[in-house]
């Protein structure tokens, strides 16, 4: 049996332990941060209020300092409601390299809970998995493969409901 504080997000099977662990305060720390910052409102069960919503709540918004400031004090104001062993000591932002119309927002904090103190940082794009605009959305063409057969039900009926059968309403 492997000792660990919590399962490592996003899960992933170890050979010997089941699920990866997190062993250390420190990636415990970033990896609750990056859950809080990521998770949208509402979507925890019981916490409506729980998270800050950058990838949902602020995606669309205009790309300037009253967002910025928006931003910035979501985190401010989660941190210290539910993360109150972190102290959040900068939040800034950039756009990112591979898009300079993509945000890039880094959080500077400092931990202090009973011995154990660190300062670290995050650096999270708004976006990251976004390559390119025109991958954004893929559009189906005959010529691309994935064009629907109008022949073909996306469904397989087959075997499933016999007209015979005297249960069937």
């Amino acid at each position: 049996m492997s000792i660990g504080i919590t399962p490592q997000l996003p899960l992933t099977v170890g050979l010997r332990t089941g699920f990866d662990l997190v062993t250390d305060m420190r990636t415990l720390v970033r990896q609750n941060l990056i859950n809080l910052v990521l998770t949208s409102p509402t979507e925890r069960v019981m916490y409506n209020d729980f998270g800050v919503g950058l990838r949902t709540k602020f995606v669309f918004e205009p790309n300037g300092q009253p967002t910025y400031g928006n931003i910035s004090s979501a985190i401010q104001e989660q941190a210290a409601k539910y993360m109150k062993y972190i102290s959040i000591d900068d939040v800034s932002f950039k756009p990112t390299s591979e898009a300079p119309h993509d945000l890039g927002v880094t959080i500077t904090y400092t931990v202090v809970a009973g011995s154990v103190e660190f300062r670290d940082e995050i650096e999270m794009p708004l976006d990251p998995k976004r390559k390119k605009a025109s991958d954004a959305c893929e559009v189906p063409t005959k010529s691309s493969g994935n064009w629907p057969d109008p022949n073909e039900s996306p469904y397989n009926w087959e075997g499933l409901m016999d007209p015979d059968d005297p249960n069937l309403i």
